[in-house]
């Protein structure tokens, strides 16, 4: 039996939770590494991408979420980049999809041509979950081009 996963942007409030849950998802990367799970990246990246992150609630439990920022390198055109992205094993699999629409789905509106996520070790479902979505892979960063076009289809 299902049960149904709520997707909401995350608060301040969720960021304990967000953590001891990336901590048992990451728990084995380096922390001092420059894309590592620690509570110093997550506060660093969090500090200027709230607003951009988002969490799957079930049964008023965090069961995954995305961690996601976007970025204006030159004055028309913001660049997306996915930070992490991770549900609880026991989490229904369409968790990750959901959030994964979630944060493409308000990207149009804030101008961005691209979306990239990298991953540190090669993740087939996460691999297969993104190119779903239409990302293409390149020494394990996906890239979404052409972001607006795809999207006004």
């Amino acid at each position: 039996m299902g049960r149904r996963v709520e997707i909401r942007s995350m608060t301040i409030d969720d960021l304990r939770a967000v953590f001891l849950l990336g901590s048992r998802l990451y728990g084995n990367e380096i922390p001092e590494s420059p894309g590592g799970w620690s509570e110093k990246n997550l506060a660093d990246i969090l500090s200027e991408n709230l607003e951009n992150s988002f969490v799957a609630v079930q049964k008023k439990e965090i069961v995954g979420f995305l961690i996601g920022g976007i970025e204006f390198p030159d004055s028309e055109r913001g660049y997306a980049r996915i930070f992490w992205l991770g549900t609880d094993e026991n989490c229904s699999a369409t968790a990750a999809e959901s959030l994964m629409e979630t944060f493409i789905t308000g990207l149009p509106a804030a101008g961005v041509a691209r979306i990239s996520i990298e991953l540190h070790d090669p993740d087939k479902e996460l691999i297969t979950l993104t190119k779903k979505f239409g990302f293409t892979e390149s020494k394990h960063v996906l890239i979404m081009e052409n972001f607006l076009s795809k999207r006004d289809k």
